[in-house]
């Protein structure tokens, strides 16, 4: 049987997308000249829309190197003939794709990335009416970038325009929406600010935004356990720091009340599944 890691190499080596951008890699193809040999095929011969769509979300995948992603990226930017104009390849929708894509390559700590992951940010947010929810998620990305280059840089300074980025983004949600991802995204990036600088008006915006998040759900929803366990480990920091001014007695109260009340909630529910 095979290995789960040469499965995924055989799988993307099947790709003729995958394949023609490692053309590309091999002849040093300049964008012109793969233009030029897309034209050239037979329509036979083009990869499917279904192969396009796979290397699109495994632009990220650590199987393929930096060179191959970068060739399949020029691939978009040139353009496979017969591309349906539907939603899914709205050319916003996949500038968005191939900008997380690099992003998870960031992450993996390839600093060429990072020029991708702005281009495509800014492709998409062009394609997008300022305000609109996929503009958002667009902002959401970059603060996200924002937060993974504060280790690489200017610490408070990255972190700050995450910060904006995110405030920017949240009114572009509705309640019941995204919006309180946002807000547990920003509380983190506050707690993370509140590590460089010392500010503590930074965990005051952020057990806020806490609260605000959790009145997104019912407390049966397994996202509030996930938001509940967040909002934990922040009062943790403000009271192992003894950071007096933020120990609102009646805020501090609530939130205990509904951490016990979902406690004996799940309790329950375990001694019935027995």
């Amino acid at each position: 049987m095979l290995s789960e890691k040469s499965a995924g190499t055989k799988e993307l080596e099947r790709n003729q997308f995958i394949s023609l951008a490692a053309r590309c890699v091999l002849h040093d193809w300049s964008p012109d000249q793969a233009r030029s040999e897309i034209h050239s095929l037979n329509p036979s011969s083009l990869p499917s829309i279904a192969e396009v769509d796979h290397a699109r979300a495994k632009i990220g995948n650590h199987h393929i190197p930096l060179d191959l992603a970068a060739a399949i990226d020029m691939l978009f930017e040139i353009g496979i003939p017969g591309i349906p104009d539907d939603a899914e390849h709205y050319p916003g929708n996949v500038n968005y794709y191939l900008a997380a894509g690099w992003l998870e390559r960031y992450e993996r700590g390839e600093q060429a990335a990072a020029d991708y992951v702005w281009k495509h940010c800014r492709a998409a947010r062009e394609q997008y009416p300022t305000g609109h929810p996929a503009w958002a998620d667009v902002l959401i990305l970059e603060a996200m970038f924002y937060c993974h280059t504060a280790s690489r840089g200017d610490a408070a300074g990255n972190l700050r325009r995450a910060i904006a980025l995110f405030e920017e983004a949240r009114p572009c949600y509705s309640p019941d929406d995204r919006n309180w991802m946002t807000r547990s995204l920003e509380a983190a990036t506050l707690e993370h600010l509140w590590l460089v600088d010392h500010d503590t008006s930074h965990l005051r915006v952020a057990l806020d935004l806490m609260e605000e998040a959790r009145g997104c759900f019912e407390p049966g929803n397994p996202a509030y356990e996930r938001l509940l366990d967040q909002e934990v480990s922040l009062w943790k920091v403000i009271i192992q720091n003894r950071i007096t001014p933020l120990l609102d007695q009646k805020q501090f109260e609530q939130f205990v009340s509904e951490a016990l009340s979902l406690s004996e909630e799940i309790g329950r529910a375990s001694c019935r599944e027995r």
